[in-house]
């Protein structure tokens, strides 16, 4: 039997894109999410949108960056690590002249909602905003 004795552990990091009409704003994610300022969840929702905004990077230069080496093209990239219902979305966000981010975010402390959705998976979409948080990874 092998018995580890490093470091161990159980964290896991989810992918997430985001389609918007402009630059993502906390107003646009709040309402998105469906969060007032006086709601009870107004402080995880808000910092979440921080470790968003914090970890996201422009899709064209987080593939440049850290995608073009693993896959062929841009859209490999999206439909490998997403799906196809995300690659026709990403498709009408540069029809429409839309601002398209990626990134990622980890449940090793970065806050107990974003630590929560890491583990789980979150699609949220309304006139302003596409947000797919589901490629999930233990």
């Amino acid at each position: 039997m092998k018995i580890k004795s490093d470091f161990v552990t159980n964290s896991s990091s989810t992918s997430f894109i985001i389609i918007s009409e402009n630059e993502l704003t906390k107003d646009d994610f709040l309402s998105l999410m469906g969060v007032e300022k006086e709601s009870d969840f107004y402080e995880m929702v808000n910092e979440l949108f921080y470790n968003i905004k914090s970890n996201m990077k422009e899709i064209n230069k987080a593939y440049q960056e850290e995608y073009s080496s693993t896959y062929n093209n841009i859209e490999l990239y999206i439909k490998e690590e997403y799906s196809d219902e995300v690659y026709s979305k990403y498709l009408d966000g540069i029809k429409n002249n839309k601002k398209i981010y990626v990134g990622y975010l980890s449940s090793d402390g970065e806050g107990v909602l974003t630590g929560f959705i890491c583990c789980d998976y979150l699609i949220e979409e309304n006139e302003k905003i596409y947000f797919n948080y589901t490629n999930c990874f233990w």
